[in-house]
């Protein structure tokens, strides 16, 4: 019984801080390679990442770096990264549940997809589309 219980101690204290130790480290890799960068383009590949790393332990971090990714995305024009940035923050209101910012979001993501012919991309956005529809109730738009 005590082994069981030294077992649970550390699977219940230690494992959680060594996932925290991870992300902070590589989130803090990620920082600083973006302020070595010096291209555009890689900062938005590094600001993806970011995203990705924090939007489920810093949601709100985690917008910014999508808000940068977007403008970034805007300044030089790479309409993928563009139709990225807008499915990333697609993906931070339908966390935080504002379904209707959401679906704004990855409808402009499925528009930039469009205009680039992306059809993988498109459909990734119309399945995220499909899921804040149903989380609505809306179970024959969510088919459409």
């Amino acid at each position: 019984m005590k082994l069981f219980k030294n077992i649970f101690f550390i699977i219940c204290f230690f494992i959680p801080i060594i996932g925290i130790s991870q992300y902070s480290q590589m989130r803090d890799s990620l920082l600083l390679d973006l302020r070595k960068q010096e291209t555009d383009s890689a900062k938005i590949k590094t600001l993806f990442f970011l995203f990705n790393a924090t939007i489920y332990t810093n949601p709100q971090e985690a917008k910014n770096y999508a808000e940068q990714q977007l403008n970034l995305s805007k300044k030089i024009g790479l309409r993928q990264a563009e139709g990225l940035a807008n499915y990333n923050l697609g993906i931070y209101y339908n966390n935080k549940s504002t379904l209707d910012s959401a679906i704004m979001y990855y409808r402009r993501a499925v528009r930039i997809y469009k205009n680039i012919n992306n059809i993988t991309n498109i459909a990734l956005a119309y399945g995220a589309l499909s899921e804040v529809e149903t989380r609505k109730g809306k179970y024959n738009s969510a088919l459409q």
